[in-house]
């Protein structure tokens, strides 16, 4: 019986032998064979990496347009935010973004961030921003074709010279050889030009000595020099400031700073010389616009020949005008009328700037008087009264 028992005994502790053996060899097995594929290094996993896009190309999807970061232009205007410059930057950059897939976004800087108003031509050039809006009037590089709208043209409504001036003068080409430099996007013009005054002027005698801050541009400073008055180059910004320090007794700019700028705190008439609409243009640097892809410069192309955007802020400049001028006259301001053998010679006076000015532009081989009928005649087709259209020109004088 004891002999059986040791007998069992050792038959047991063979086989829990047996199975412990197996159990390590399997152990020993496994971390041998893992040990025969070592991890890769850095230097592997990048070298596979670079392969990949071969062997995956065929097998996966094209990366969506939300998996590629957009470009980002910068579009600046040296108006402050909300005015119509900054509202057209807004809504052009908006549709440029949709019609691009999202390849494309445009931040808008307003307020002069980027450039001045004398400086805004010269920051385009450069490429201190992709796009600019600016007044050529204001800039001392010369825009011969787009001085024209500085004329004597009358107190018609940005909307209906704009709408004359785009499809007569800029999409027949007068423009070209002025913009060479930018890559146009849109050219407008804005609303008409006023002499607002401190003290009365109930002639043209009275305005002889009277100093006025001159936004309008060389061809009304020239006017007003010739009609009696000084002339004080000025920015929008600065008529304020010049009204209060007595600098100046008055303003020939628009009135639609009267209200934007508070002017109705000191000038308080305003003359029958109503004439001249500064030209202004938006403008995408050459640089910007011969890296884009052919199927986007096609898109920058359209958006320039569409009228619809250079009609934005004229509208929005007419609507401010009409607010303004009701402002001012609600506000105690008077409107001065001068009899008609003054107004003659202001006829007179505007009519020999005019002559003097288009003889120097030919001279040059600008088309300055075939500018001038163009603009004219379409304004007639259009349904302006020959006597609304101009002060001192009619075609062929």
């Amino acid at each position: 019986m004891q002999k059986r028992n040791t007998l069992g005994l050792m038959v047991s502790f063979i086989l829990i032998l047996v199975l412990i053996t197996s159990i390590f060899t399997l152990a020993c097995s496994k971390t041998t064979t893992s040990s025969a594929a070592p991890i890769p290094t850095t230097s592997v996993i990048q070298a596979s990496t670079s392969v990949a896009p071969a062997s995956t190309s065929a097998t996966a999807p094209a990366a969506s347009s939300s998996s590629v970061k957009a470009i980002k232009l910068v579009a600046a205007t040296y108006q402050n935010s909300g005015n119509p410059s900054d509202k057209l930057l807004i809504q052009w950059g908006k549709d440029f973004e949709a019609k691009t897939g999202g390849r494309y976004t445009v931040e808008v800087v307003p307020g002069g961030a980027v450039a001045s108003i004398t400086e805004s031509y010269d920051a385009l050039v450069a490429g201190l921003a992709d796009i600019v809006f600016f007044s050529p009037a204001m800039v001392e590089k010369p825009f011969p074709v787009t001085s024209e709208a500085t004329n004597f043209w009358a107190g018609m409504t940005g909307d209906t010279i704009t709408k004359a001036w785009f499809n007569n003068i800029y999409n027949k080409g007068y423009l070209n050889d002025e913009t060479s430099t930018f890559k146009l996007l849109t050219t407008f013009i804005g609303p008409v030009g006023d002499i607002t005054t401190v003290n009365p002027i109930n002639t043209l005698a009275d305005l002889n000595g009277v100093k006025l801050a001159n936004i309008q541009g060389a061809t009304c400073i020239e006017l007003a020099t010739k009609l009696g008055a000084v002339s004080v180059q000025a920015g929008p910004p600065d008529l304020y400031t010049d009204l209060q320090r007595g600098v100046v007794a008055g303003c020939f700019a628009t009135a639609i700073n009267i209200q934007e700028f508070k002017t109705n705190e000191f000038v308080k008439y305003i003359l029958p010389i109503r004439v001249s609409h500064m030209g202004h243009m938006v403008g995408m640097n050459l640089d910007t616009y011969n890296k884009m892809p052919d199927d986007v410069k096609k898109i920058v192309d359209d958006m320039a020949q569409d009228e619809q955007y250079a009609l934005i802020a004229p509208a929005q400049w007419d609507e401010m005008y009409s607010t303004s001028l009701k402002y001012f006259l609600d506000g105690g301001g008077k409107e001065i009328q001068w009899s008609d053998a003054d107004m003659a010679k202001v006829n007179e006076i505007a009519s020999g700037i005019w002559k003097e000015q288009n003889a120097k532009l030919e001279a040059q081989g600008v088309p300055a008087n075939k500018v001038c009928d163009e603009l004219y005649n379409a304004l007639k087709v259009q349904g302006v009264e020959p006597a609304d259209i101009a002060i001192g020109y009619t075609p062929g004088s």
